[in-house]
């Protein structure tokens, strides 16, 4: 018997040029990451509308009618994961941004698992073709590093390929996960122009059509289409007395307000811009000595200085 080590493998992620096609190929402009994923085989099901005429459900009446994958990945987020925004918001330039219209096709990618051997070599590995970024979000908290997660949804699923042949990649160079953002090095503007913050959680999403117009007279998706896009941005904050005295008034205002946020490192620097409104303004735990703010943004675009929900530019310092 043949055990697993979880410990001992690493993600690469590569970018399509045909949807649904294994990118064999990971070089220059694939990403390797010692990030944590995790994914599980997720068919959709349908049942024969047929008569029993028995008192027990026959093995063989629910029939598999669509693939699907799903997976999360998650780590430390750092200054080497542009390539996840180039994905999310389908744009391989910085400022990463939403498309200014809806779009015909959304970017995909093969992402693997690298299973290595005590060399480093990678002996088999899994691949989840047609991988598409569901949801993404960035967080952090004060003393710590910034994190991130992504759902996806993958096309298929190949698990345990052995390295040989016909199946075996080519792997050049590849980029590699660069620097940890530290929340300590974060630089944070809101719409009262306060600098200091205790956490914040920026959390975007897609709408996708559903799984009629996604996968079509086909058992696997072929249409990642997305009809709308939105998110959050949640952040804590000390309470001013001179400063916040009026933030009740900013709840809901018609007008999108601002808020930036900047992560470093000593080789980039990643300035997240949102346009929002505040939906939620609240100052809980009072008995703890000071009082915190909790203000809750639900991006939308317009009013402010960046007129898009969200703008993600990447800096080499």
């Amino acid at each position: 018997m043949a055990l697993r080590n979880s410990n001992n493998y690493l993600v690469a992620i590569a970018i399509e040029d045909t949807y649904n096609t294994q990118q064999t190929i990971i070089d220059s402009d694939a990403l390797t990451i010692p990030d944590k994923l995790d994914w599980n085989f997720a068919p959709i099901t349908a049942e024969f509308t047929k008569k029993e005429n028995s008192l027990y459900k026959a093995a063989d009446r629910t029939k598999i009618t669509g693939n699907l994958t799903n997976a999360t990945l998650s780590g430390d987020f750092t200054d080497g994961h542009s390539l996840l925004l180039a994905l999310y918001f389908d744009d391989t330039d910085s400022p990463y941004l939403y498309p200014s219209s809806i779009p015909d096709t959304t970017l995909s990618a093969s992402i693997y698992q690298l299973y290595l051997n005590s060399a480093g070599a990678v002996v088999t590995y899994d691949v989840l073709p047609g991988a598409v970024i569901k949801d993404l979000s960035i967080t952090g908290e004060a003393n710590g590093i910034i994190q991130y997660s992504a759902t996806i949804d993958a096309a298929e699923y190949r698990q345990e390929v052995a390295n040989t042949g016909d199946d075996e990649l080519t792997i050049s160079s590849p980029q590699e996960a660069g620097t940890p953002f530290l929340f300590g090095d974060v630089v944070a503007s809101s719409w009262d122009s306060k600098t200091v913050i205790n956490s914040f959680n920026l959390s975007l999403s897609k709408t996708y059509v559903d799984n009629v117009l996604r996968f079509q007279n086909s058992l696997t998706k072929t249409n990642d289409r997305y009809i709308g896009v939105g998110g959050t941005l949640s952040i804590s904050q000390l309470w001013d007395t001179d400063d916040n005295d009026t933030d009740q008034a900013y709840r809901y205002n018609e007008s999108a307000i601002t808020a930036t946020i900047t992560l470093a490192t000593a080789a980039y620097e990643w300035e997240i811009g949102i346009e929002g409104v505040i939906t939620e303004a609240t100052r809980p735990d009072a008995d703890r000595g000071l009082f915190v703010g909790n203000y809750t943004f639900d991006l939308t675009s317009g009013g402010g200085t960046y007129e898009l929900p969200v703008q993600i530019t990447v800096t080499a310092l």
